[in-house]
């Protein structure tokens, strides 16, 4: 549920919308039973059935793509094509070409044979090029058959593969045959990494170049694209989100290059986000159908047992719920309306016997001559896999953590923290001091230091240190905040002056009539002739431009940077990136204009002395560090293009803000991106936290020490990376409980959105369930929820894990949720998915939904009772910034 103008304007787009030319499934069997070849056809493997093929053509479904493994087809390099397998997977072939459909054949083998990778001694180009003549002589007469050179390549020069792929091309041309060529990348072929050189070598955008064209006839170029946490399609949420991201830079190639491209492979398990963003994809994909001929799903065929991700009809027809997702797209002609849905049951077989395993890792076996699973649980096999799985993750493992990182480098020159505050209250400008703005405690800067901290960034407003443009700074702020500064500075650590306020002056943007860039740089000489001479305080421009554009920012940060110099100042100076920021987007064009990359180097270069280009990163779904979850993993990727950028340039870079809610997944995410800087440290110089400050309140991401000097949990996280001398050897941690205010008036607004009061001439948080306040905010939230809830936490569940006395679902051979989220109800019961596989919804949680409906959905209820949205599921309203269902009591 997506609740605003853009939902309607993106259903009248599919409804008006022409589709993709090609719209099917995967059909695997074919290349299952790797571990054991040939092996034998039935027990090792299996080609797919074609009813289960016809039932998906009459949906509208009009290719599928079907695997075979290579030793199979040619047990011997050179030599013939095997009678069988070319017999039995012809049929399929027929039949399935028969019914108007197109057949992409497709060798699973990941460039490889028999292990050994193809332009290796032991499998030359010569081999594979055979292999391609030797087939496409068989299927050339047939338009409807499409080759597939190979899946996934990987672990290999990049130049290489597409030097193996021009020979097998000319081999099959050389036949006469003329049949649709799809060609896939190196690295795993996933899309987002197309363009990029960072773990596989040579970009395959780069290098296909140099084998094709678009002179080239019926060639497609092939990518594979899952929305997981790492990009490998083994997890249960769809977190990439805007998903349709990561397919942008292939299509951009794509069209600069006049060629044309397929998304081979894509899936999701069952849940309303990744629902939304198969849509999203497939949605996308349609706008630049003239370049994206088609799309597969991963996968079909009759071995995939219990797998979420599975489409294989059943007997009846019945089909997995993401076929009913993909019906709106399919573009063959269909006379069914809908799609009849089934839940996909086991039927195990009676005894222990292991022929085959499956393509989720299930085992299979042979009884009154068909094919059944295996029991695991009872045939004692849960530990004991007999082969490993046949698809690999598309990504590098990501490593277990130990219990402290392992430390083979030096650290960073500098870790440390945010010091929020001063920026606080920018609806009162100027505000007035402790009510509606506070800065630091020293008292915390120093605890932070005896941990090993020796740099803070520390906020402040433009509009309070300078109460018109031109002006004069104003005594009282720029006394009150040197004061913090010096006593910083002269504990040893480092202090950054940052003017937080988003390339603005009251709202107006840097370079507008309004804010001449002249202002700008008027500010920055008055601040520079206060601090130049002492070297530990650093200028941070400003933070986080953005909605302007990119040239205009770089322009008017070579403005103040010339500024400053003027004044003989030689402090170190750290220029942002427009569009917010976003390591991850540095070298990007998506959405907010010229790069930061290709504009900074306009205005700047390594001949300036003592720049530092800052970026800011976070881990969560959208980058923005206000969900609960660190799903971008390895989280190390999202600076790696900039770092990249950095040393190519011979330039300096930092980064400015990360942060994390408490959970191992974040921890390990944090302890990845520090040990990754860390092995850069050459040219990231370091980080600082977001955040700490007085007035942050209960946030999960705060690090201010209490009066005891304990921290919250991360500080712990982070002390084995602190570079600053420490006599202490552990963190006392504590966690962060609320001071209420006696009364209810309000002064000041926290950085978590928390409500704040003055008594007895300190600061206190107000209480806002007893003073009412939960119904009527003093302000609108600082951030709208951008859509519906849709993603389900990585970590845990939303509502409280159930624990079911009794298990009905047991008997039919699953296991209950340890969460109360149904997707799918059918005659047994209500059902989620957990692990990527179903999971019976208990009796408990269905007790609790007469309680609480929304927890149906994996949302809590409101405490009010204020609607903001009706949709088909019931009434919503917003609690915490996020959906929640209204009670069922607001109604009597």
């Amino acid at each position: 549920m997506k609740f605003s103008k853009a939902l309607l304007l993106s259903a009248l787009a599919l409804a008006s919308a022409e589709k993709l030319q090609y719209l099917g499934t995967n059909e695997a069997g074919g290349e299952f039973g790797d571990a054991v070849l040939p092996g034998i056809y039935n027990e090792h493997y299996i080609y797919p059935n074609i009813n289960a093929i016809e039932a998906s053509i009459e949906q509208g479904m009009n290719v599928f793509r079907m695997g075979l493994r290579w030793e199979r087809f040619q047990h011997e390099l050179f030599g013939d094509l095997t009678e069988f397998d070319l017999t039995e997977y012809k049929k399929i072939v027929d039949a399935t070409t028969a019914k108007g459909a197109v057949l992409i054949i497709d060798p699973h083998n990941y460039a490889r044979y028999n292990n050994n990778v193809i332009g290796s001694e032991e499998v030359p180009i010569e081999a594979f090029a055979d292999f391609w003549a030797k087939l496409a002589e068989v299927f050339k007469d047939n338009e409807k058959v499409w080759f597939d050179l190979v899946n996934e390549p990987h672990d290999m020069e990049t130049d290489d593969w597409f030097k193996a792929a021009r020979a097998a091309v000319d081999a099959i041309r050389a036949t006469g045959a003329k049949n649709n060529i799809l060609i896939s990348g190196n690295g795993w072929d996933g899309a987002w990494s197309w363009g990029k050189e960072a773990w596989y070598g040579e970009s395959n955008a780069d290098v296909a170049l140099r084998y094709f064209s678009s002179e080239d006839e019926n060639i497609i170029f092939e990518v594979h694209q899952y929305f997981d946490s790492d990009y490998s399609g083994t997890h249960d949420t769809c977190v990439q989100r805007p998903c349709q991201n990561l397919l942008k830079e292939f299509v951009e190639w794509l069209k600069t290059n006049n060629l044309k491209g397929w998304l081979g492979e894509t899936s999701s398990t069952l849940s309303e986000g990744c629902k939304e963003c198969v849509q999203e994809v497939l949605e996308y994909l349609e706008e630049n159908r003239e370049h994206v001929l088609g799309v597969t799903w991963w996968a079909a065929g009759p071995w995939w047992g219990h797998t979420a991700c599975a489409i294989e009809p059943n007997e009846e027809k019945a089909f997995p719920e993401q076929m009913a997702w993909l019906k709106p797209y399919l573009p063959g002609p269909s006379e069914l309306d809908e799609v009849p849905i089934y839940i996909n049951k086991k039927v195990y077989c009676q005894g222990c016997e292991i022929t085959a395993t499956g393509g989720d890792g299930s085992l299979w076996g042979m009884e009154d001559g068909k094919s059944c699973e295996i029991d695991k649980e009872i045939c004692g096999l849960n530990e004991q896999p007999t082969e490993q799985p046949t698809e690999q993750p598309t990504e590098q493992p990501i490593e277990e953590p130990t219990e402290e990182p392992i430390k083979e480098s030096g650290k960073l020159q500098y870790l440390g923290t945010n010091e929020a505050g001063g920026e606080f209250g920018d609806a009162v400008l100027p505000g007035i001091y402790n009510e509606h703005y506070i800065y630091p405690n020293i008292n915390a800067i120093e605890a932070s230091i005896e941990q090993g901290m020796n740099v803070f960034r520390m906020g402040l407003r433009w509009e309070r240190f300078q109460h018109e443009l031109f002006g004069d700074l104003t005594e009282f702020d720029l006394t009150e905040y040197k004061k913090i500064v010096d006593a910083t500075t002269a504990k040893g650590a480092v202090l950054i002056i940052d003017p937080h306020n988003y390339a603005r002056y009251n709202n107006n943007v840097i370079g507008s009539e309004e804010v001449p860039i002249e202002a700008f740089a008027d500010f920055w000489a008055k601040l520079a002739e206060v601090f130049k001479d002492n070297e530990k305080v650093w200028f941070d421009l400003v933070n986080e431009p953005h909605d302007m554009e990119t040239d205009d920012w770089f322009k008017a940060a070579r403005a103040a940077v010339d500024a400053i110099r003027t004044t003989g100042a030689k402090n170190n100076i750290l220029i942002s990136g427009n569009g917010w920021d976003g390591a991850w987007s540095w070298g990007k064009e998506a959405w907010y204009g010229e790069s930061n990359a290709d504009v900074a180097l306009r205005y700047f270069s390594s001949e300036d002395e003592n720049i530092i280009f800052e970026v800011h990163q976070y881990f969560d779904s959208d980058y923005s560090g206000t969900h609960d979850t660190c799903v971008q993993r390895p989280c190390q990727n999202l600076l790696k293009e900039f770092v990249e950028w950095l040393k190519t340039n011979n330039l300096k870079g930092w980064l400015g803000e990360t942060s994390s809610t408490l959970s191992e997944g974040c921890k390990e995410c944090v302890q990845e991106v520090l040990e990754y800087l860390e092995e850069n440290r050459e040219h990231v110089l370091g980080v600082t936290w977001w955040a700490a400050g007085p007035w942050w309140g209960h946030t999960a991401c705060a690090i201010e020490p209490n009066e005891e000097k304990a921290f919250p949990e991360q500080m712990a996280w982070l002390k084995p990376y602190l570079p600053g001398p420490s006599e202490l050897d552990e963190v006392p941690i504590y966690i962060n409980k609320k001071v209420y205010c006696q009364g209810c008036e309000i002064t000041a607004t926290g950085g978590d959105g928390s409500l704040w009061g003055m008594e007895d001439g300190k600061s206190c948080e107000i209480d806002k369930e007893i003073c009412g306040l939960n119904e009527q905010p003093t302000e609108e939230p600082t951030e709208e929820p951008t859509e519906e809830p849709t993603e389900e936490p990585t970590e845990q569940p939303v509502e409280p894990v159930v624990e079911p006395s009794t298990c009905k679902f047991e008997a039919l051979g699953y296991k209950c949720c340890s969460h109360c989220i149904s997707y799918i109800e059918d005659e047994d019961g209500s059902w989620g998915v957990e692990n990527g596989k179903w999971c019976g919804i208990s009796d408990e949680c269905i007790k609790s939904y007469n309680e609480c409906w929304s927890k149906k959905y994996g949302y809590p209820c409101c405490d009010t009772c204020n609607v903001f949205i009706i949709d088909k599921y019931g009434e919503w309203g917003i609690k915490d910034n996020d959906w929640c269902g209204i009670p069922s009591t607001c109604k009597a």
